[in-house]
């Protein structure tokens, strides 16, 4: 689900990855859990981040479900 810019605030909570490692703005829900490593499927592709608090990936924004086993930080640079 895409958060448009108008359900957006420049500060709060839960930050929002669309089209870009950088965060949008913020929102006042999550969709993932702190620590999931993520890439960015639109705009600019290609992009990896990770996101150590709990965050909102919009639509193009695919995330991972990582084990306990995977050391997480390797998945991104």
């Amino acid at each position: 689900m895409r958060v448009v810019k108008n359900q957006q605030n420049a500060e709060g909570e839960f930050p929002v990855f669309q089209n870009t490692n950088m965060p949008l703005g913020f929102f006042g829900n999550y969709n993932v859990d702190e620590c999931a490593p993520f890439v960015i499927i639109g705009g600019s592709a290609g992009q990896i981040g990770i996101c150590y608090t709990k965050y909102w990936a919009a639509d193009d924004c695919a995330y991972f479900e990582c084990s306990n086993m995977i050391i997480k930080d390797f998945l991104s640079p």
